[in-house]
């Protein structure tokens, strides 16, 4: 039969192996491609805090630009941390505050005597702080480090939150934090939301 040649215009433009490698000011569809991204890498989001406010104000800007995220649970010590996932749950983002040591005090200073009882019943090599399979570690740092070691959440991303950062971000840093966030929490704008999906890509 007759054959046809086709003729191809060449691409000159850059070719990515991931929509969000054009989040550099080429595709003046930035915002909906590092919205996609997000969607599709941060579809689990653990929130670790020991004040009941932050938790609130760092869930509800998370929903605000991350609504189809599938989940985002939150947890007051690095204790209720690991609890969440010893049930299996797998989270693409940690959140932690480097403080957690401020709820643990005033756990201990108010607790019922049936919680002390039931905290005392932990197995005697869990109680180490210094452990990386600690529940009760007493700061955020600690936690991100431990977290960070274990093939199972290795690979998430780290996000070192405190109301001090002169103070600690030195701490959250070494731990192996890959983002460090003020309190109150930032803006969740374009600049942030290009922030996440950046540092997603490094990871």
């Amino acid at each position: 039969g007759d054959v046809y040649k086709r003729q191809l215009t060449p691409w000159k433009g850059p070719i990515y192996s991931h929509a969000a490698l054009t989040l550099d000011g080429e595709n003046d569809n930035d915002e909906f491609m590092r919205r996609k991204v997000l969607e599709k890498e941060l579809q689990s989001i653990l929130i670790v805090d020991p004040q009941d406010l932050a938790l609130k104000l760092f869930s509800k800007a998370l929903k605000a630009v991350l609504p189809r995220t599938v989940h985002i649970a939150t947890a007051k010590s690095s204790k209720e941390a690991f609890k969440q996932l010893e049930f299996g749950q797998r989270f693409d983002m940690f959140i932690v505050e480097e403080r957690l040591r401020l709820f643990q005090r005033r756990q201990s200073s108010s607790s019922s005597s049936s919680t002390s009882s039931s905290l005392s019943t932990e197995p005697a090599q869990n109680t180490d702080p210094n452990s990386p399979l600690s529940p009760t570690l007493a700061s955020g740092a600690a936690l991100i480090d431990a977290l960070g070691q274990s093939p199972v959440t290795s690979t998430s991303l780290f996000v070192g939150v405190s109301a001090h950062m002169e103070e600690d971000e030195g701490k959250l840093q070494k731990s192996g934090a890959d983002i460090l966030w003020p309190k109150p929490p930032p803006k969740f704008d374009q600049d942030l939301m290009e922030q996440l999906a950046r540092t997603i890509l490094i990871k």
